[in-house]
C-alpha cells in the first residue's frame, strides 16, 4: 500500500538545460559569399564561400538547396560539394529564365519552388529538373515562402501583403495590411508567422484566419525566419540571430554576426550536417519527487 501510494505521488519532468536546439541552423550572406552552419551551442562554421547566396531549403535528399540572385539554383551535399541544380535559359520544356531568385521551398512531393522577386512569379522544379511557371501574378516582389500541412503556399511580398498559393496555383490576397512584410514560417499547427519589417514586429496569424496579432517586437528589426523540428522559431536580425523557444514569445540572442542584415540574409534549418561540425553534448534533468538527475548526452 505504502508503496502503491508513493508511486500515485510520484512525478517526472525531463527538463532540456542547454541546448534545446533540433537540428542545425543555415543563414546566407548575400553581402559576402557565405553561408553559415550553426549547431545547437551556437558554434559557426562555414558551409560555402564561392557564391553569394539568398534563398535556402533543405530537400528530401538532405542536400542544402541554395539561389544565386538572377541565375542559379545550387545544391550543396553533406561534406560540402557544390553543384548546378538549375541554371538559367530559355527554350524546350522548361520555364523561362529564372530572375532574381529569392526564397525556395519544397513541397510534399519533394518539388522546389522557386519566388522570383523580378518577374513577381513562383516557378516549379520538379525531382528531375523539369521548370514550369506554377504561379504568376504575385504582385509586387514576392520575398519569402512556405508551406502548410495541407499544400497551400504563403507568400510574404515587399510591400504590404501576403499572397496565397494552393496546391494548384492558384493566387489570392492573403492579407494586405502589413508594412514591408519579408520572412515567413509556419510552425507545425499551421499558424502562420510574419517578419513585418516596417513595423518591426513579428506577427502570427492563427491557423484559419488571416488576421493578425503582435507576436513579439524586435528592435534591432526582423528578417528571414524559420523553424526547427523541435518549434523552436529562428528569426534574422541586424547583426544577430534571433531565437523563441517553442511555445514562448520572449526572443533569445542564440548567435552574434555582424554581417546578417534583416532584408538580405536568409535562413533554413535541417537535421542534417553538412560541414561536418561535430554536435556538442546536451543535458536533461529528471525530477522525480524530491530527487534530481541529471543526463548528458552527445550527438556523434
Amino acid at each position: 500500500m505504502k508503496a502503491a501510494k508513493f508511486l500515485t505521488t510520484v512525478f517526472a519532468a525531463i527538463i532540456c538545460v542547454s541546448p534545446c536546439m533540433a537540428g542545425y541552423i543555415y543563414v546566407s550572406n548575400p553581402n559576402t559569399p557565405t553561408i553559415t552552419q550553426y549547431n545547437s551551442a551556437g558554434t559557426a562554421s562555414t558551409v560555402e564561400n564561392s557564391f553569394y547566396a539568398t534563398g535556402l531549403a533543405f530537400g528530401p535528399n538532405g542536400n542544402l538547396y541554395a539561389a544565386q540572385d538572377r541565375s542559379i539554383v545550387y545544391q550543396v551535399a553533406p561534406g560540402g560539394a557544390v553543384s548546378v541544380f538549375q541554371n538559367s535559359f530559355v527554350g524546350g520544356t522548361n520555364y523561362g529564365i529564372l530572375n532574381g531568385n529569392l526564397g525556395l521551398v519544397f513541397d510534399h512531393s519533394g518539388n522546389l519552388y522557386v519566388g522570383e522577386n523580378y518577374s513577381n512569379s513562383l516557378t516549379k522544379v520538379t525531382p528531375g529538373g523539369t521548370r514550369s511557371n506554377f504561379s504568376g501574378n504575385l504582385g509586387n516582389g514576392p520575398q519569402n515562402t512556405a508551406i502548410d500541412s495541407s499544400g497551400n503556399f504563403y507568400v510574404a511580398r515587399q510591400d504590404s501583403t501576403v499572397m496565397k498559393v494552393t496546391a494548384a496555383g492558384a493566387s489570392t490576397v492573403f492579407n494586405s495590411g502589413l508594412s514591408q512584410a519579408w520572412g515567413i514560417a509556419i510552425d507545425s499547427s499551421d499558424n502562420i508567422f510574419v517578419s513585418n519589417r516596417g513595423t518591426n514586429q513579428i506577427v502570427r496569424f492563427a491557423a484559419g484566419s488571416n488576421t493578425f496579432s503582435v507576436f513579439a517586437t524586435i528592435s534591432t528589426g526582423v528578417g528571414a525566419m524559420a523553424f526547427d523540428s523541435a518549434g523552436n522559431l529562428f528569426v534574422v536580425s541586424t547583426g544577430k540571430l534571433l531565437e523563441f523557444a517553442s511555445g514562448s514569445n520572449t526572443a533569445t540572442v542564440f548567435a552574434n554576426q555582424s554581417s546578417l542584415t534583416v532584408d538580405r540574409s536568409f535562413i533554413a534549418t535541417s537535421s542534417t550536417d553538412i560541414s561536418g561540425t561535430p554536435e556538442p553534448a546536451s543535458w536533461s534533468l529528471l525530477a522525480i519527487g524530491g530527487f534530481a538527475f541529471a543526463f548528458r548526452r552527445r550527438k556523434n
